[in-house]
């Protein structure tokens, strides 16, 4: 199977060349890499010099005007020809058996249409921090499945005819690889590191998920409170309107995709819970134990039910 990376830079050519580096030790080595640069000068193209590709094709893109992120990922993916599609942020360091680890993976599953594994943070100053973004997930009281990092992310090059191009209204690349990945079928987390996150002063993303701190017991409570007051509603609320704007958009370009009506039938649960919680507490349980008898609450149903009946 014939393997593609593809990075998205922006002028910092000093993480580039570490990561770089770590694919070309992978035991598995990459047929192309697709490097996107939105932000070129003649600097950062002259360290491509130091590295031996060896047979790797290389693909080196420069942008005249800048694109930002989520488009220059557009460009690079148009450019790509791999059954297996890695996604690469430019300041990672990737595991010596990624490559290897879930192509092995991919191949034995043909079912599988996208699969990720869990990274560990570090920084430059402490080097390794000793935790993993997995753990932040449960720490957050986040199931793993409801995310995927697009960075520690492998898929089926064939759904790049769903994918590109990307959306102008979409706002991470990662977000909506894995909403049209799932809409073709099946999906699979490993937690497994097979890459060590880079934090620093210059991310792209700042989520809570990706903090390089442990949560205390009081910062965990917090959080959860959060997740059941107006703001977080409001969040949800936005969250699930942009899923069926992807939707709609998926629909027209491949509408016969199996796991299509699947996801319309959870998003349209999620309107529905996200509209009683504006409700007084006894309508919201009778229409609760509605949607329990039809079977729309699934995964942890006890904590899901407790949140919408409770939420402020």
């Amino acid at each position: 199977m014939r393997v593609s990376c593809v990075i998205a830079t922006c002028g910092r050519p000093k993480y580039l060349i570490d990561q770089l580096k770590s694919i070309l030790r992978q035991s598995r080595l990459p047929d192309e890499i697709i490097i996107c640069e939105d932000m070129p000068s003649t600097k950062n193209k002259k360290f491509l010099d130091t590295l031996d590709f060896g047979n790797i094709e290389l693909k080196y893109l420069e942008n005249s005007n800048k694109l930002g992120m989520v488009q220059n990922f557009n460009k690079a993916l148009s450019e790509c020809n791999g059954d297996l599609v890695f996604l690469c942020d430019d300041d990672d360091i990737w595991l010596e058996n990624k490559i290897e680890y879930l192509s092995n993976i991919m191949q034995a599953n043909e079912d599988l249409i996208i699969c990720y594994h869990n990274v560990e943070f570090f920084n430059i100053k402490d080097g390794l921090l000793g935790f993993s973004k997995f753990e932040n997930y449960k720490s957050l009281g986040v199931p793993v499945s409801e995310f995927v990092m697009g960075s520690a992310s492998c898929f089926r090059g064939d759904i790049l005819k769903s994918i590109l191009p990307i959306p102008d209204f979409e706002i991470g690349h990662d977000d909506w690889v894995a909403f049209v990945a799932k809409c073709y079928g099946n999906f699979e987390h490993f937690d497994v590191i097979l890459q060590h996150y880079r934090r620093h002063g210059t991310n792209m993303s700042i989520s809570p998920i990706n903090r390089t701190t442990k949560l205390s017991f009081l910062e965990s409570l917090k959080m959860y409170l959060s997740f059941i007051g107006p703001k977080y509603r409001h969040q949800m609320l936005v969250r699930n309107r942009l899923g069926l704007k992807r939707l709609a958009c998926i629909k027209r370009r491949s509408p016969k995709l199996k796991n299509i009506s699947k996801i319309e039938k959870q998003l349209l649960h999620e309107e529905t819970r996200l509209q009683i919680q504006n409700l007084p507490h006894l309508k919201r349980f009778y229409i609760i134990i509605l949607k329990i008898v039809a079977g729309f609450y699934t995964g942890k149903p006890i904590r899901t039910i407790f949140r919408d009946f409770i939420t402020l």
